[in-house]
């Protein structure tokens, strides 16, 4: 059951934004049950200060408590690609992926798999940060999964994972309960899952290839930085 501490005062409800039951303070814990069908309220059960509570609290007064089992990724081999940047399409070229005004695609990617990195590695994990890591290289430091971090743009909005063609099955699973799971923690549409022949990374051998976001929307934008500590936790309990 995923956990929220409550980031400042705010209230209970008892439903999505209807009467207050109960006051919350800044540092309460509550247990997460289920969400509304907008995304926007967290629907959360348990007991806090000796009393049963049951209701909604908005989801912008919260954050997804990232703390999860210690060791829970010991063993594991792990490979984040940042997707784009320095030496990424020619040598000595600096590569900034899509954008919009002065943001960047690598630089909030390449931001979030730094801390997803560390992330992996206080769980135990052994993780490697790449730029288009080809197959054989995967193969030499024994990675178990690998995936390409990217930024969307085009005018639409949500999270989107790109599958190779012929994945299996159980990788197609795994690749959609991930998607999921980042949409949900940071307040997103989620796009889907879908297997594609024409990206050259997934031909190198990533399992996946995960849009976070869209860059040329200003409230993907905002969502996605609000909500980075929820994504990283998303991706640790399903990676």
């Amino acid at each position: 059951m995923a956990r929220y501490t409550v980031t400042r005062t705010t209230s209970l409800f008892k439903g999505a934004g209807s009467h207050t039951i109960r006051k919350l303070s800044r540092g309460n814990s509550l247990n997460r049950v289920g969400v509304s069908p907008d995304g926007q309220w967290i629907h959360v059960r348990g007991t806090l200060g000796g009393y049963p509570y049951d209701g909604f609290v908005s989801r912008r007064d919260v954050k997804l408590d990232p703390i999860l089992a210690i060791g829970r990724l010991v063993g594991k081999h792990l490979v984040n690609d940042v997707g784009h940047g320095m030496n990424n399409t020619a040598r000595g070229r600096m590569d900034p992926g899509a954008c919009a005004g002065k943001a960047t695609e690598y630089n909030a990617v390449s931001h979030f798999v730094q801390a997803l990195t560390i992330a992996e590695k206080r769980q135990g994990a052994s993780v490697r940060i790449s730029q288009g890591l080809p197959l054989r290289a995967r193969k030499a430091v024994a990675a178990e999964d690998a995936t390409s971090w990217h930024a969307n743009a085009g005018g639409g909005t949500g999270v989107e994972v790109l599958v190779p063609m012929f994945a299996n099955r159980a990788s197609v699973a795994k690749s959609d309960r991930l998607g999921k799971a980042i949409a949900l923690a940071a307040g997103l549409r989620y796009r889907g899952t879908k297997r594609t022949p024409r990206l050259s990374v997934l031909n190198r051998g990533y399992d996946r290839l995960v849009e976070l976001f869209f860059i040329d929307d200003s409230s993907d934008r905002a969502n996605f930085a609000a909500h980075r500590d929820a994504i990283v936790a998303a991706v640790l309990a399903n990676i």
